[in-house]
């Protein structure tokens, strides 16, 4: 197998995962979330961090995190999730907070949670359009793709 054909291999690998994800987030929020139950939540800590991934230290810039906790038939529930939309990191700590401050201690969010599993919860009910931007990615993949391979 030449080099060519195998790193077209390789990049319709990764396209197949990266539209796999997105059809998640796409189901998630389009379909799952409707049957999801809300109750009220606090949040209890909200921030800029900068992540640094455990298994691709290439993988660094900052991220928004939040601590939330909730109540479901008196027992109590701690979360971290947002929501289930793709986020990307950066570089500049400034842009981070794209959610304008409603996350703030204190304030009081509608939590959404699995009925099936309580723990598996979101306050982000909204898809974000910058989960379109790996499309756009699985796009030019495609086409370098193509390119390598013929």
């Amino acid at each position: 197998m030449d080099t060519n054909k195998f790193f077209a291999i390789v990049i319709f690998v990764g396209v197949i995962g990266i539209l796999i994800r997105v059809a998640y987030v796409f189901y998630f929020y389009f379909i799952a979330i409707r049957t999801w139950h809300k109750v009220e939540g606090e949040i209890l800590d909200s921030g800029s961090e900068y992540f640094v991934s455990d298994s691709d230290i290439d993988t660094a810039g900052w991220r928004y995190k939040v601590l939330y906790k909730y109540k479901v038939l008196e027992i109590e529930y701690f979360s971290k999730n947002i929501g289930k939309n793709i986020g990307i990191l950066s570089p500049v700590e400034e842009s981070i907070d794209r959610y304008d401050g409603k996350y703030k201690k204190g304030n009081r969010v509608t939590v959404y949670y699995n009925p099936n599993y309580p723990g598996d919860s979101v306050i982000d009910s909204e898809f974000d359009s910058t989960t379109l931007l790996p499309l756009l990615i699985c796009g030019i993949g495609i086409f370098v793709g193509i390119y390598l391979w013929g």
